[in-house]
């Protein structure tokens, strides 16, 4: 499903999600904590994959489908240790679940 009411854009130094209310959740790079998929089963007509960009304050969700996502996902592929295995479990999920697709290392700043 595409959700193109959203508008995710990478930027060198941030990650932003406008909302289609116009509001727009903000994650700085140099923030990010961890980067989750949940995946639901609310059926057809609703986003059933989001990313959770996890910060050390709360965080962004980019729902699957996202205009700009394609970006995102590309950029998250860089992160070291990156398991895109998550990824492809959360796709053949069919119900509901959260997988960890990376994790800031403790001893990184």
């Amino acid at each position: 499903m595409e959700d193109q009411e959203f508008h995710v854009v990478v930027s060198p130094g941030e990650i932003r999600c406008a909302r289609p209310d116009g509001r727009a959740e903000v994650v700085r790079k140099s923030d990010l904590q961890a980067v989750v998929i949940e995946a639901n089963d609310f059926g057809p007509g609703h986003s059933d994959l989001f990313w959770v960009l996890v910060d050390r304050k709360h965080g962004c969700v980019v729902p699957e489908g996202a205009y700009g996502e394609n970006v995102l996902v590309d950029y998250l592929k860089t992160l070291p240790g990156f398991d895109y295995r998550a990824v492809i479990r959360a796709h053949s999920s069919h119900g509901n679940g959260h997988f960890l697709c990376w994790q800031r290392p403790r001893n990184a700043a």
